[in-house]
């Protein structure tokens, strides 16, 4: 060490010593009554923080329950995969089966819950009593919109259904209440087609008797229950102009199946479709805590590749508000320090309001 970095450093420390004598000097002078409470809050605040902070945090912390429709069903088996993620993080989910999605959202929003509830939901839907229900994120999973019939390799334009006999899926389902949107629209609603709800298993039966021309499932892009109907001899229906329908409903995206897509040797379908596709969305009913919306966020980015990026890059336009700590998880590209580290904390006191407080009650402030 060169003598003037000596002498750099004598200075510093007798800078500091002087500027801790200044504010012990202050602090002494306060009158003991300040002193006091300054001290009892600072240590309220060091022990919240030393009963609240996870050494090695996990998510054991976290019980959430998510509303997921049919046991048979997609969406209850992408829950599946949430509680095991969960499990894995000493976490809990639980899945909770309904009879649809209209069943889920009908409990979502009741009134006089008290508890906090998730659930899964295809976006473009009219949802019941939007201002109760909270977008908790979008998630990067797609279902896609097949309509399929005996002819409908006829079908190029949405007129070509005038008169149609249409089958929308079970009662309360996803497929049904996004048909009704579908059918409802001003640009569909004047073909007079005559619309019946069944099971899927059902609907394909009547498809292939020709008791209905066309059905409508909503589902996986890869869902063997549509390569099985298409290997069996049913078609899917394009719109050749599917782009000038999407632009009317917004969640509706026109998605490309390439020819071959349920079988290469066979070439099923033979040609290029068009279909819709819709995101899918994790709804909440406003009531879980900022820890248990967190941790959900945290468990589907450890499950879905560009979650933050696709949350960050699509606008909210479901008509829902958005989970208050969603911008700070997607603004962090994940949970805070606080969020990770002191959970528990967090639920008590939001992080802006602990530095507050820190600041508050440091002796430079209070003196």
């Amino acid at each position: 060490m060169t003598a003037m970095q000596r002498e750099t450093e004598r200075n510093f420390m007798a800078r500091l010593s002087r500027s801790w004598q200044k504010v012990l000097g202050r602090f002494n002078r306060t009158p003991s009554t300040y002193r006091i409470g300054f001290i009892l809050a600072l240590l309220l605040l060091l022990g919240l923080i030393f009963v609240a902070v996870d050494l090695t945090p996990d998510l054991s912390h976290v019980r959430v329950t998510v509303l997921s429709g049919p046991e048979n069903g997609q969406d209850y088996a992408l829950v599946e995969d949430l509680a095991r993620e969960a499990e894995a993080h000493r976490g809990a989910v639980l899945n909770i089966a309904t009879a649809g999605i209209a069943a889920s959202l009908e409990r979502l929003a009741k009134e006089g819950r008290g508890d906090s509830l998730f659930a899964l939901a295809p976006d473009g839907l009219r949802y019941p009593r939007p201002e109760k229900l909270e977008l908790v994120a979008r998630l990067p999973r797609s279902r896609t919109l097949f309509m399929l019939g005996p002819h409908a390799d006829a079908i190029r334009y949405p007129s070509d259904l005038a008169g149609f006999r249409i089958g929308i899926g079970p009662d309360g389902s996803a497929t049904a209440l996004l048909a009704r949107e579908l059918l409802g629209s001003r640009l569909l609603k004047e073909l007079e087609v005559t619309s019946s709800e069944h099971s899927f298993a059902e609907q394909i039966d009547l498809l292939k008797q020709e008791k209905l021309d066309l059905g409508l499932f909503l589902m996986d892009a890869d869902a063997s229950l549509i390569e099985q109907a298409v290997r069996e001899g049913l078609r899917i229906a394009s719109f050749d102009n599917a782009e000038s329908l999407s632009a009317h409903i917004p969640a509706l995206k026109v998605h490309t199946l390439y020819a071959g897509h349920f079988g290469q040797l066979q070439r099923l379908p033979r040609t290029n479709k068009k279909v819709f596709q819709t995101d899918l969305l994790m709804l909440s009913n406003g009531e879980a805590s900022r820890s248990e919306t967190v941790a959900m966020l945290v468990l589907l980015d450890a499950i879905f590749k560009n979650f933050v990026e696709i949350n960050r890059s699509t606008p909210n336009d479901t008509g829902l508000r958005e989970a208050r700590d969603l911008k700070a998880f997607l603004k962090n590209g994940g949970p805070s320090l606080l969020d990770e580290y002191a959970p528990r904390l967090v639920n008590l006191m939001p992080p802006v309001n602990i530095l507050h407080y820190v600041v508050l009650i440091s002796p430079v402030k209070v003196l």
